[in-house]
């Protein structure tokens, strides 16, 4: 046997295995096998290999199987995130992607680069539905989601602010909006999300660098909170969102925009505090937060070199009004800080430093005027009315603005005789105090003076006497108001004269006599009310002359002192009606809350229009 197998090279495998499969057949056991020589020997070999040939069959038969169903479990996870990504696109551009780049790797890259330069915070990317993940999504949608290696630093400036303002779209509810202005659009660049007219362009501006540099989106029915994101704008230089529905805080890092020099934030429904960061926005010129519903104090804007334009109205700032009061705004040439809670002293030295024209602090708690005011100011529109000043009146600070032309102190509480000196103001189109507590007596004889006056107004200030001829040499006045005083006499008939007359309120007096025909010849008047005197006469001359859309006079029943076809009210002393009664509570026309900018509008409660403005 030996021989045979070292000189054939073939063990006689299958004819032993044969032979064992035999012996197992007729039930041989293991006592019966070959225990030595050669024969035995090859049996055990021919065993063995057989078994391992066995084991090695089943374990490839397991791997295969492992294999395949690894690559199920991989092909399921991809599929499922495959369509994820596909909804997401879907709800970004409102139709399915054609782009077969988009995949999960993509949205990662987005989310994974945004963290990492630390634009926004983890937790609101990988949050569903924030304006930080529609912002994501959309960004993965471009064929370029990231920058990359080669990325120039202008071209990482630029999709930084793609990324910026698609998250402010998705945070403002942009689906909303009542022009869309193509924000969010993959098919237009940044700087087109906007719209040019003649002299201005709503939506996005931006430099030559393709950085952006303005952001004008007024009354757009924008709604939400500003994202704190907008402070990665480094290049702005107009925000303005005027007129809108943006809630919540001013964010911080707003303080970072180290290059704006315009922010328009009024009319809207912010809250908090101005932020302190507020002191670095050393470029700004223009801060309008009026119309919100703001507090605090103005300790992070008293620094600001070159503010020219402070509007902070109608909120509710509280601070104490003393010298150092916004002491370092050198630039300032108007500032409206009315209808806040402001107390202590009209702060004069900002009437210094030959820049500041327009000052209006109505509706707040100052209760003193300062006894000095700078030789240097060029204050042309003071606004103090509704405040509880008290105390003499500053007659010889307050006639050394030469160059006011705009003077309101109604509802004031000063006290001694309406001063004369105010007629040294030969500038003054505007005069109103009215509803003040001057000692009773006739109206300056000094005011034949102001030339210039466009209103005047002396209601309810305790005016006696007669109403002086003079008055009709006043050919600018559009309005007249002597509203509420104890004025004797007759109506002048030099009104006739005043050209320019479109408001003769002469209501509430002790005027007596016939109302002369010439008053009806003013040829602009279109509101006169004359009711609750001792007037007699007829106003049909006055009716038959346009434009007239108001007139009231004492015509009621059964007095019937004066004739008027035209009269909206008639008045009687013995039977007093409800419609009478509402025209007397009624002070719309005759009480005004002047705005700087335009002056004044009136506003006619029974018509529900504006009817003259100024």
């Amino acid at each position: 046997s030996a021989s045979s197998i070292s000189t054939s090279g073939e063990p006689p495998i299958v004819e032993e295995r044969g032979e064992v499969a035999s012996s197992r057949e007729h039930g041989m056991g293991s006592g019966d096998l070959p225990l030595s020589g050669e024969s035995g020997f090859m049996v055990v070999e021919s065993e063995n290999h057989s078994k391992r040939k066995k084991r090695i069959f089943i374990l490839s038969i397991v791997g295969v199987f492992v294999i395949l169903l690894i690559a199920v479990i991989v092909l399921a996870v991809m599929l499922g995130k495959d369509s994820s990504v596909s909804d997401s696109s879907k709800a970004i551009n409102n139709a399915p992607s054609t782009d077969t780049d988009t995949p999960l790797t993509k949205i990662d890259q987005v989310r994974g680069y945004v963290v990492s330069e630390k634009y926004s915070t983890s937790k609101d990317v990988y949050e569903e539905g924030t304006p930080q993940d529609l912002a994501a999504q959309f960004m993965a949608l471009d064929d370029n989601a990231v920058p990359h290696e080669t990325s120039t630093t202008s071209e990482k400036f630029q999709w930084k602010d793609r990324y910026v303002m698609t998250l402010f779209y998705y945070a403002m509810g942009g689906e909303n909006w009542r022009v869309s202005f193509d924000f969010a659009n993959r098919n237009e660049e940044t700087c087109d999300w906007g719209m040019s007219f003649v002299r201005f362009r709503e939506g996005i501006s931006c430099n030559k660098n393709g950085r952006v540099t303005q952001i004008i989106l007024d009354q757009n029915q924008l709604k939400g909170n500003l994202p704190t994101e907008v402070g990665l704008l480094d290049s702005l230089q107009v925000l303005s969102a005027a007129g809108n529905s943006i809630s919540g805080s001013i964010p911080n890092q707003i303080g970072t925009l180290f290059s704006i020099r315009f922010l328009h934030l009024f009319e809207n429904e912010l809250t908090g505090t101005i932020p302190k960061t507020f002191m670095f926005l050393q470029n700004l010129e223009d801060l309008s937060l009026e119309d919100n519903m703001l507090t605090g104090d103005l300790t992070s804007i008293k620094d600001m070199g070159r503010l020219k334009y402070l509007f902070l109205e109608g909120n509710g700032f509280s601070q104490h009004v003393d010298s150092t009061f916004l002491a370092n705004l050198p630039s300032l040439q108007i500032i409206d800080l009315s209808e806040n809670s402001f107390h202590g002293n009209v702060p004069a030295h900002l009437f210094s430093g030959g820049s500041l024209g327009v000052f209006d602090m109505h509706r707040n708690s100052l209760t003193s005027f300062p006894d000095v005011v700078p030789e240097d100011t060029t204050v042309r529109f003071l606004a103090l009315q509704f405040n509880p000043l008290s105390g003499p009146f500053p007659a010889s600070t307050i006639s050394r603005l030469e160059n006011l032309e705009h003077l309101d102190l109604t509802s004031t509480k000063f006290e001694g005789t309406m001063p004369e000196e105010i007629a040294s103001l030969k500038k003054l189109d505007y005069l109103f105090l009215a509803d003040t507590s001057f000692t009773p007596g006739p109206i300056p004889d000094s005011f034949k003076n102001l030339t210039a006056l466009v209103d005047l107004s002396l209601k309810h200030s305790s005016r006696t006497g007669m109403i002086p001829s003079w008055i009709g040499n006043l050919n600018g006045l559009v309005l007249l108001d002597l509203d509420s005083n104890e004025l004797t006499g007759g109506v002048p008939r030099e009104i006739g004269n005043m050209t320019e007359l479109a408001f003769l309120f002469l209501h509430r007096n002790r005027l007596v006599g016939t109302v002369p025909e010439e008053v009806g010849m003013a040829k602009r008047l279109s509101y006169v009310f004359l009711d609750h005197n001792s007037l007699s006469g007829n106003l049909d001359v006055m009716c038959n002359t346009p434009p007239l859309k108001r007139v009231t006079s004492d015509c009621g029943s059964p007095s019937n002192e004066i004739t008027c076809t035209c009269c909206r009210v008639c008045c009687d002393d013995n039977n007093v009606t409800a419609e009478c009664t509402e025209h007397n509570q009624n002070d719309f026309l005759m009480m005004l809350d002047p705005n700087w900018s335009t002056r004044y509008d009136r506003y006619d409660p029974w018509s529900g229009r504006h009817v003259y403005v100024y």
